[in-house]
């Protein structure tokens, strides 16, 4: 770079006065002290220019803003519009991005000092200015106006966010838009986005509506309302390519075995299965005097039948090993869950994290927490020590509580009579509350209830109420004895 032996000054003191190329050295400038600017001169490429320093020529426009303020008595925050109706705001940050001068006298930064300034739109001092003081600020803004082209070299980034994730450069090669954060890159259009070449287009997205790829400017595949579609040849993995048109009803897509892909009529008139390379894992289609089965089989075993049985429910089966072929291990169809029981089979069974907590056996036995239920219901827990766990009937309301003389539920014994075998309760054990409930008491009764001769409603034998009063064949005991005993 040459060295000039000095800068040399012009000036002018007419408004709206520019030098021109032949007014202005390389290296020197001009002053326009009635419109307070100036000009330089610049030569890019042999071209010579005359620009503004600090201008909206230069590229870059000013960033930097003064305010003045005149205080009121004790006046401590200065926001908004100053003398000049100029709305003050600055850059935050540790310092914030801003000078304060009283009556021309700079003042300190920072929460023990002068002043603090930390939302970007206000000043606070720490203490409150006289009537008449003149406060003026120094403000940095970040925001910037470019009027002309932005050069950098190759590997030069624009960046931007505060960790610089979003980075725009060329490399000697390329050019780049990537997102380097943990963030997505999302470029948006508000009716049309294109990606295009001196080709022509590669890709256009429509707002609400369809998206289209190309190829050397030629569309070949367009989404719609309904699904995709395509112009020319569809290739599956390199190794396929569908027919352009369609096949007749009845038809199914077959291939000859060297890529290519055709319609043709099959024998029968459908395809029966879908299967792997060996033969061992597909898929079969098969029907039974009209019960429609579809077979999943793996290592050449049926594992799955989905279809409809005789009285046209739909089924589920989950085929066990050697099982008969006419049931499955387990069932879902119009009956609920089936599962088979016989001898030989296993129970249903259901685990939690690997750990059994509920079977049915071949018997019918309901078992809890055992595997090996000794009755029809068999609640058990291995634990050590006292078992405070059991069977729980109730009536525990979302938004609401119990009052006297509501019934939380029973313990039944039931049969069944006459020559058409009617069900029928004969004796019941009943808890019900013996007042009202809240947040610190429960006061509950006991009652035992069994039908006489020739009634079909039990009736309350015995009564244990909320303060352990025992009545038998007495609802209203008045102390600890039996009352109203026959012997």
């Amino acid at each position: 770079m040459a060295r000039l032996s000095d800068i040399r000054l012009r000036r002018s003191a007419v408004s709206g006065s520019i030098p021109s190329i032949s007014n202005l050295n390389l290296g020197e400038l001009a002053l326009n002290t009635a419109d307070g600017k100036v000009y330089m001169k610049k030569s890019v490429g042999g071209t010579d220019s005359v620009v503004e320093v600090g201008g909206a020529n230069s590229g870059i426009a000013s960033t930097f803003t003064a305010y003045e303020y005149t205080a009121t008595a004790n006046q401590t925050t200065f926001s908004g519009s100053d003398n000049y109706s100029n709305t003050l705001a600055y850059n935050t940050g540790t310092p914030p991005k801003v000078q304060v001068f009283m009556n021309g006298i700079l003042l300190d930064e920072g929460s023990s000092a002068d002043y603090t300034g930390t939302n970007g739109t206000s000043v606070v001092l720490t203490t409150g200015a006289d009537a008449g003081d003149l406060v003026q600020i120094h403000a940095y803004k970040s925001d910037v106006s470019v009027s002309s082209n932005i050069n950098l070299g190759d590997n030069k980034k624009l960046q931007f966010g505060d960790a610089q994730d979003l980075q725009i450069y060329h490399d000697s090669s390329n050019s780049y838009i990537r997102d380097v954060g943990t963030g997505n890159l999302i470029i948006e259009g508000s009716s049309q986005l294109k990606l295009t070449g001196p080709a022509g287009d590669y890709f256009m997205g429509q707002n609400n509506g369809s998206a289209y790829l190309y190829h050397a400017g030629s569309l070949k595949l367009y989404t719609t309302s309904t699904g995709v579609q395509t112009t020319g040849t569809v290739n599956v993995n390199g190794a396929y390519a569908l027919p352009t048109s369609d096949g007749s009803a009845g038809q199914a897509l077959v291939t000859n075995g060297s890529g290519v892909l055709s319609f043709a009529t099959v024998s029968g008139g459908a395809v029966t299965s879908m299967s792997d390379t060996d033969g061992d894992t597909k898929i079969q289609f098969e029907e039974s005097s009209d019960e429609d089965i579809i077979r999943f089989d793996t290592g050449g075993i049926e594992r799955v039948r989905v279809g409809i049985d005789s009285s046209s429910d739909s089924t589920l089966e989950i085929v066990r090993t050697g099982v008969p072929a006419s049931r499955g291990q387990l069932t879902f169809n119009g009956s609920g869950l089936v599962t088979d029981v016989s001898s030989g089979y296993h129970s249903l069974i259901v685990r939690n994290a690997g750990s059994e907590h509920f079977r049915i056996n071949s018997s019918g036995n309901v078992g809890i927490g055992t595997s090996a239920p000794m009755s029809h219901l068999h609640v058990n827990k291995d634990t050590a020590g006292h078992n405070t766990d059991g069977i729980t009937l109730g009536k525990v309301e979302a938004n609401g509580w119990i009052d006297t003389n509501e019934e939380m539920g029973r313990l039944s014994w039931a049969a069944s009579y006459g020559s058409s075998f009617t069900p029928a309760i004969g004796a019941y054990i009943s808890a019900k509350a013996d007042a009202n409930w809240n947040g610190n008491e429960a006061p509950t009764r006991l009652g035992f209830f069994t039908a006489p001769e020739n009634s079909l409603t039990p009736v309350e034998r015995l009564r244990i109420d909320k303060d352990g009063r025992v009545g038998i064949n007495n609802t209203s005991p008045s102390s600890q004895y039996f009352n109203n005993l026959v012997v």
